[in-house]
């Protein structure tokens, strides 16, 4: 059941990127695109876990699902304290630029961090012996 939902949420979450970036035209900064290649993956692996009954799956999405929540927290600081120095200052698309704000409060990488999370405790909560 955890598994299943995991697979909703990431799923949700590549398809919402990939409407900003393509559909509304958003230029993704570079921590976007780190969380990006921490996300993207996640709905295959899944399906796969599920189709050979993989047990290990929730190792997988906790160490996809961590990472990917330390880079998307860092970018919710970035864009809180609005620093504009040091790991994001260059490229196409400054990574302190808000684009966005979903019902005035929850920013692009609000909602990375937010889907990382619900992944990381849904994968703490995957029993050893889930049945798929």
């Amino acid at each position: 059941m955890y598994v299943l939902f995991s697979l909703i949420v990431s799923s949700i979450a590549v398809l919402g990127s990939l409407y900003l970036s393509e559909g509304l035209g958003l230029v993704p900064c570079k921590l976007c695109w780190f969380q990006r290649i921490l996300m993207y993956p996640l709905p295959l692996l899944i399906i796969v876990a599920m189709i050979f009954k993989d047990k290990m799956v929730n190792t997988y999405l906790v160490v996809f699902s961590s990472l990917g929540g330390i880079v998307a927290l860092y970018h919710v600081i970035i864009q809180k304290f609005h620093v504009t120095k040091g790991f994001c200052s260059f490229g196409e698309s400054d990574c302190s630029t808000v684009l966005l704000k979903i019902g005035g409060v929850f920013t692009i990488p609000m909602l990375s961090l937010i889907a990382f999370v619900l992944i990381l405790v849904f994968s703490l909560l995957i029993p050893k012996k889930e049945n798929y």
